[in-house]
Parts: structure tokens; sequence; C-alpha cells
């Protein structure tokens, strides 16, 4: 059987051009998703998450439309449990997903937060480092 990947993907790390969409792989599915807590673990004007939000769904529509898979999660999704580990974990669930990869964040808040869960313990996952663009 083959492996069923999920892979998450931050609103800063938006870059077509990165290895993960070299080929369309049928295995991978792409997650994204908006929650509170990037709007408001530091104070953001309204326009800027807007915009951060825009174009995080423009990125996600975009690679769809080349064939790759995503599940985007908007703000106000009624499934969407605002918290990066509890959608990681749903999604894990619901769809049988054996293994979870993220490229390593640049935000403090979140590798810290990252670091805290139980979603790292329970699945496999490995850490992808991204090079400076």
């Amino acid at each position: 059987m083959p492996e069923k990947k999920l892979r998450l993907l931050l609103g800063d790390q938006l870059n077509e051009n990165h290895s993960w969409f070299a080929q369309i792989d049928p295995d991978v599915t792409y997650i994204m998703m908006e929650i509170e807590q990037e709007t408001s673990y530091v104070t953001h004007h309204i326009q800027k998450i807007a915009g951060f939000f825009a174009a995080m769904r423009v990125f996600s529509e975009k690679m769809q439309k080349r064939g790759h898979k995503f599940i985007y999660l908007n703000l106000d999704d009624p499934t969407n449990k605002q918290s990066f580990e509890k959608n990681i974990s749903a999604l894990i669930k619901k769809h049988g997903f054996n293994s979870f990869t993220y490229i390593y964040p640049d935000e403090y808040l979140w590798i810290k937060s990252s670091n805290d869960s139980q979603v790292v313990y329970q699945f496999r996952y490995r850490f992808v480092i991204v090079n400076t663009f």
C-alpha cells in the first residue's frame, strides 16, 4: 500500500518552485489553513491579515489547477478547529494519512507550539529545511 502523505504549508512558504511541486504525486495532499492564532498572537492590521490569507488562497488554487491535491481550511470553515495541531490530527484520522511532513517554520511561536504538540509523537514525521529564496 502506498504511503499517504500530508504536507503542511504555512502562509510564508508560498514557493511554487519548491522541490515539493516538481512532480505531481497522487499520494501527497497539502494542507493550508487560516487559523485565529495567526491573527492574534501579535497585533496585525486587518489588511495585512486579509492580504496574507488571500495570497494563501490564490496559491492553493493555482497549485490545484496544476494537479496537486490541497485541503484548504478557511477561517470560517465549520470543520476548522482553529489550531494547527487539532486540524492536522483530525485530517490524519479522517483521511488515513500515515506520513506528516512540514517545512521547518521560521516563526518561533509555531516551532514552540509544534514541539509541544502530541501530533509529532503520534505520527511519523520529518523536517524539511527550506533554502533561502
